[in-house]
């Protein structure tokens, strides 16, 4: 029979369900300022994430299937509701997938060119999809042949990915100086609005900013950045037990906010920075203040490679989902089909398909 999931594996995959390290939170910084930031990935995570790992955790081992949240909403509102929330999830989770190799790629050649110029630029667009379009059917590939092997691929790009932050931990905790965790925001928002994103800042909403803080991109950040335990409860019946399942989830949650809270905890306290600084990719600017240029290569590279943890495993939930659907009857038995490692072939197949 296939390989089940290990505990330390299928933490290191809910960690890619929901984070992936600490990239894309420069702007929550931006938003709300360091002392803020700081204290929204540490209230955040209690009042969201642990919540939804618990409920995770509880309804996973109730209902330990493939289908996941699907079985959760059918047994809640009906069949019509779980159909429609599986689809729904599916469908949002395989077109999202579709931008990790397209990142993996740029940041890759950002890489390879160490920041002088722009090569994906020079790339021929058919050069790119052919490039692209390897990298999703390798990938795929590999998951097919088993969870297991993903779990275990998952773990080593963990570690390369986290290495660069571990090093900035260690190396820059001997030059923070903790008066920069309690700077307060900007006072003038019109600063703070003028270093935003039009895609973060604008909308037709007004922006809602007592204290200094707008509140909007704060807390979506946050949000995003902390959120998706859910997704896992796909995978609960991929492991040797339910008690398996819940102690993964528990270790995926501390390996969240570990993986941000210290991170940048210590490169704010580390550099001298303003707030209009925290542009996307500033933790790479950080990483070569505080220890080197060749972190802040190293940072690049991890960023990319981070990438690969998390297409795989929204690829091996999208498709374990469309396993569990099946067996359920809502979509053709074709999908209930499992390969000879375990994965749902056709499930694989078309979330690929889609990706392409």
């Amino acid at each position: 029979s296939p390989e089940k999931l290990g505990v330390l594996s299928m933490a290191v995959m809910v960690f890619y369900t929901v984070s992936g390290g600490p990239f894309g939170i420069e702007a929550t910084v931006r938003a709300g300022g360091n002392c803020y930031a700081l204290l929204g990935f540490l209230i955040m995570p209690f009042v969201w994430s642990l919540q939804e790992a618990l409920m995770t955790a509880e309804l996973g081992t109730a209902f330990p299937e493939a289908s996941g949240g699907v079985v959760w909403v059918e047994e809640a509102f009906g069949p019509g509701a779980g159909w429609m929330a599986g689809y729904t999830n599916w469908l949002s989770g395989a077109t999202d997938n579709a931008i990790y190799p397209v990142l993996f790629l740029d940041y890759m050649l950002q890489y390879v060119d160490n920041g002088h110029g722009d090569d994906s630029e020079t790339i021929a667009p058919v050069v790119r999809f052919c490039l692209l379009t390897t990298t999703t059917v390798v990938l795929a590939y590999i998951n097919w042949r088993g969870l297991a092997l993903v779990g275990k691929m998952s773990i080593l790009i963990c570690v390369v990915a986290m290495s660069p932050f571990v090093i900035l931990v260690v190396v820059g905790s001997f030059k923070v100086d903790p008066s920069r965790w309690w700077i307060l925001p900007d006072a003038d928002v019109d600063n703070t609005l003028a270093a935003m994103d039009d895609d973060i800042a604008g909308g037709l909403l007004p922006n809602f900013s007592p204290a200094g803080v707008l509140w909007r991109p704060f807390l979506n950040n946050l949000f995003w950045n902390l959120n998706s335990f859910d997704s896992a409860g796909c995978l609960v019946a991929e492991l040797d037990s339910t008690a398996s399942f819940v102690r993964s989830m528990m270790m995926g949650v501390l390996l969240v906010v570990l993986g941000y809270f210290f991170p940048l905890l210590i490169a704010i306290g580390s550099l001298d920075s303003e707030q209009a600084d925290w542009n996307d990719g500033y933790m790479a600017v950080i990483t070569t203040e505080v220890v080197g240029p060749w972190l802040g290569a190293w940072t690049v590279f991890a960023a990319g490679i981070s990438n690969i943890g998390l297409f795989q495993a929204e690829l091996s939930t999208d498709a374990f989902q469309l396993l569990g659907m099946a067996d359920r009857g809502y979509l053709p038995e074709i999908f209930s089909r499992r390969s000879k490692h375990g994965t749902p072939t056709y499930g694989l197949v078309l979330g690929t398909v889609v990706i392409v």
